[in-house]
Parts: structure tokens; sequence; C-alpha cells
């Protein structure tokens, strides 16, 4: 596991400063949305397996780093919205905190993407 970890950071630091130090002529902002959303895809396929999706979690990825590009090319200032940043603020405040003091189990795959979505989206923009 550690090994997968460090192959995935060897493949992710380059790919980060290539994106913040891009030349000149290119659009840096493309570049830096490129790979954010890459990241976002691998987070989206480990949620997929923690949710117990299994063979399925490579389709979460790919289905998270969808809805961030399709939102992005529609309209960025969309999940800037106070909304998603009050949803994210109030799940970590509140669902966390209480999931702490009291685990409890979540079994509908629905309610894990569900979180998945609402904890990943806002770390892309």
């Amino acid at each position: 596991m550690l090994k997968l970890r460090i192959i995935t950071a060897c493949i992710l630091v380059p790919l980060v400063f290539g994106a913040l130090f891009v030349p000149a002529p290119y659009n840096p902002w493309l570049w830096i949305a490129a790979v954010t959303l890459f990241i976002l895809g691998i987070g989206g396929w480990e949620w997929g397996r923690m949710a117990g999706l299994g063979k399925h979690s490579p389709m979460v990825g790919l289905a998270f780093a969808a809805i961030g590009l399709g939102v992005w090319f529609y309209d960025p200032a969309v999940l800037q919205s106070s909304v998603l940043h009050a949803l994210t603020l109030l799940f970590w405040c509140v669902f966390v905190p209480v999931y702490l003091y009291r685990p409890f189990a979540i079994k509908h795959k629905a309610v894990l993407l569900l979180l998945g979505l609402l904890i990943l989206l806002p770390a892309y923009f």
C-alpha cells in the first residue's frame, strides 16, 4: 500500500509543478484545472473503493471527474456559490464530530457517493 502511495506521489508532484509553472503562451489556469480534475478522478476512484463498490470504483472516479468537468465548463461560478461551501462546512462541523463521537455504519451506497461528492467537489473549486 505504501509503495502505491509513493508511486502516486511521484506521478502527481511533477504534474502539479508542471501545471503551476507552465510557459507563458499557454493558459496556466487550464493546466491547473486539468491536473486538479485528474486528482479529483483519483479521489473519486478511492472513494468508490472505500464505499465498497469494488470493481466499479474506477467508474466512480470517472463520474466524479466528469461531473467536475461538466460543471466547470457550464459555469465555474455555480460551484463557487456559498451554498456548496455552506453544505461542506455543515458536513465537517456537524456530521463528522457526531460520527467521531458515536460511529455508525452508512449502508446505502448512494448516500456514500453523495457524501463523496460533497467532500471532493469543493476541493476542485
